[in-house]
């Protein structure tokens, strides 16, 4: 904490000095939540199909918190910071304990904007989209986690590690920007729905990813891409047998969404109303290949913002012990969001649901209903 203080002190310092902090802003979020998580067995276990093992349920009360700043340098160079709590997790820590509380560095990045493009480089933001949450899920980096599950403020994303390069163009008054984005990384392992077996994972060798994207928009349309093949530096694949290390890999995705900003239904106007799908595709030689598929949709009437999403995740092991099996993943999330007295209120449900499918047979894993109510208060 100590270590915290001083990193503080010394920005403030050096910015008074040398150059002006701006756009300082924050979040404080507080979150009451129910869960109740079933556990059944799966084709590796004694036991038939559906045969519930336990039901597990938890009441918690939790808080968590971002805030950050701007430093402009120049006028056309700038630093931005972010710091938030439970880096370790995604609002993880009770409110009856400080643990976890301590405040983490989340995005660190130069903002640079030259006569032709503007670039990014340090840890720098990265809003969630199918091909991210996969991308993500399958690698466990940067404090997200593997179900398609939603995290701090409705965001599973948070930040990369690298650079990212935009150009933005204009046709015909529609706006495109095609970007180039490298991340590198430290895959930390892979959490499987499958029961442990016997044998050991592969070894977890740095990588780095780049990735060729772009985003188009026109009159209330986007479409959002992104094409990679990241880079295994580990030991080379041994010729002849699936079960050594990977070297070859390739994701990409694409999310379209189309906005309205007012809609009339039967005499009554529905505000900010949004629809979008998105898709991502990873498949990593000889261990994996995943799909992801997400639906939003999103309006406001008479003050409430109503949310509804669904996301589906299919994951089908090459490796070992589970080759030819597949993890289906599905989250249906509803979402209510209300501003009184200049608080955020958002009462939400979300349903998860994993099932293990082998040799035509599927048989449900896990059930988890989740009703919480968040609180949020920006300055």
């Amino acid at each position: 904490m100590n270590r915290f203080y001083i990193i503080i002190i010394s920005v403030l310092i050096t910015g008074s000095a040398f150059a002006e902090i701006t756009n300082w802003w924050g979040v404080v979020s507080f979150r009451q939540r129910n869960e109740t998580d079933k556990l059944f067995t799966d084709y590796t276990q004694a036991g038939d199909a559906g045969t519930l093992r336990y039901t597990e349920d938890n009441f918690k009360t939790r808080v968590g918190y971002q805030f950050g700043f701007n430093v402009d340098v120049a006028d056309n160079l700038a630093a931005s910071v972010t710091f938030r709590s439970g880096l370790g997790s995604v609002m993880l820590q009770d409110v009856t304990s400080s643990s976890g509380l301590t405040p983490g560095l989340q995005e660190a990045y130069i903002d640079w904007e030259t006569p032709y493009t503007r670039v990014h480089m340090g840890k720098f933001p990265q809003q969630g989209n199918a091909m991210w949450d996969l991308y993500a899920g399958a690698n466990q980096t940067d404090w997200r986690l593997y179900n398609p599950a939603d995290g701090l403020f409705n965001d599973r994303m948070s930040a990369l590690n690298g650079a990212r390069i935009m150009l933005p163009l204009e046709f015909a008054d529609a706006p495109v920007t095609f970007r180039w984005t490298f991340h590198s990384d430290n895959v930390s392992g892979r959490e499987r729905d499958y029961n442990d077996s016997a044998l050991e994972d592969e070894r977890n060798p740095d990588w780095y990813v780049m990735l060729l994207g772009f985003n188009a928009q026109y009159e209330g349309y986007e479409l959002d891409a992104d094409f990679g093949i990241p880079q295994r530096l580990g030991e080379e694949r041994a010729q002849g047998t699936k079960d050594s290390i990977y070297v070859d890999e390739v994701i990409w995705g694409v999310t379209a969404t189309k906005t309205f900003n007012e809609v009339s239904l039967g005499g009554v106007s529905a505000l900010d109303n949004k629809l979008s799908f998105g898709y991502g595709h990873n498949d990593r030689d000889s261990v994996f290949t995943a799909d992801f598929y997400t639906v939003l949709g999103q309006t406001e009437v008479f003050g409430y913002k109503f949310t509804a999403k669904f996301d589906k995740g299919v994951h089908e092991s090459k490796e070992k012990t589970y080759a030819g099996s597949k993890a289906h993943r599905q989250a249906m999330h509803l979402y209510v969001n209300k501003t009184v007295w200049n608080l955020d209120l958002q009462p939400r449900i979300i349903l998860f649901k994993t099932e293990i499918e082998n040799q035509g047979v599927t048989k449900v894993r896990d059930e988890l209903t989740r009703i919480e109510l968040t609180a949020t208060v920006r300055f």
